[in-house]
This record gives C-alpha cells, structure tokens and sequence, in this order.
C-alpha cells in the first residue's frame, strides 16, 4: 500500500490507493547482472552467498577506485581554454571530462603553475596490487597457511615484504589471524 503519512477513512482510502503507483520492476539486463554478482559470491554451488566472500567483496569496493590519469596535452588544452575565458562547464562538455576534473586541473595549474604531474607523496608501497591479490588467493585455497610460508612466496614472484608488511596486506583485504585454542589429548 502506499503510504503518504495522513491517517484516512475507508473510503479515502480506496480512493487513494488508485493514486498510488506501483513500483518498477527490474529490467532483463539488470537480473542477469544481479545473478552473474551473486554467483561470484557463491563459490561453492550450493546457491548460498559465503559470508567471507561477500565481506572482502564490500571492503574492496569501498576502496577508491582509480582511473587512468589525463593525458598532459589535455590537461594544457583545459588550462588554455580557461585562460581564454571559457567556463569549468564549457570546457567540461567540449573536451568531454567530468567537470570536477578540469575544476581540480585549473586549481592544480593556478597553485602549482604547471599542469605536469607532480611527485607523489609518501613512500611507494612495498607489495604491488598484484601481489596483494596473489597473498589472498594463497590465503584464500589455504587458510592455515601460516606468515613464514607467504614471506616465501612473496620472495619466489619476486617480491619480497616482510612479515609485518604481509600481515597489514592482509587485514586489508579482511583477512585476519586466529589462533586455534589448543585441544587436550
């Protein structure tokens, strides 16, 4: 029933719920990408979602998502067409970018004076992406895999890190370590 937050009488009720629209189903293609989802969650077959998967799913996607960068002749074209005189949206729809983009270009050149990428800040991470995602396939066929066998691993692709580095990897990526209590005999 639809609700409008107004207390009515029987028949302005019937009345009302002839107002009301019903809500839109999904379309074809958005089930099927719906289905195609689920079935990455469910690595077993068993047509339940692991709890796991769909853990590590959510803290990926609430990483931020990188885009390639734009390209410096582009990037002289905005600021050219700013020092003409044209508009953050003008430029947006001519040159097809987003216009937060040629906004955070123009104040990159205004503060910075030049439109070339700058060096980055920090110290470059010791693991690449790569590498991170080959420690969770390692943890993931082999939960008792323990942090001197990765640290190996690491060492055979040609990427050594140490086991503090390997550990902060992981929880990353949602993977944490416990510690069996110990049965007695």
């Amino acid at each position: 029933s639809c609700n409008t937050g107004v207390y009515l009488s029987r028949t302005e009720l019937v009345a009302d719920k002839t107002k009301c629209k019903r809500k839109k189903e999904l379309t074809k293609d958005q089930k099927h990408e719906i289905n195609e989802s689920l079935e990455l969650l469910d690595t077993d077959k068993d047509k339940e979602i692991d709890y796991h998967k769909l853990k590590v799913s959510n803290r990926d996607k609430h990483q931020a998502i990188k885009s390639e960068e734009l390209s410096v002749d582009l990037r002289d074209k905005i600021v050219a067409r700013h020092k003409s005189g044209q508009g953050y949206k003008t430029i947006s729809k001519a040159l097809s970018v987003p216009r937060s983009t040629v906004a955070s270009i123009i104040v990159k050149w205004k503060k910075f004076g030049t439109t070339r990428t700058l060096p980055r800040v920090g110290r470059p991470a010791k693991l690449s992406n790569r590498a991170r995602r080959a420690l969770v396939r390692q943890v993931t066929k082999n939960p008792t895999v323990t942090l001197t066998e990765l640290q190996k691993f690491t060492v055979e692709m040609g990427d050594p890190a140490g086991k503090t580095t390997i550990l902060a990897a992981l929880h990353k990526s949602g993977f944490y370590c416990k510690v069996e209590r110990q049965k007695p005999l």
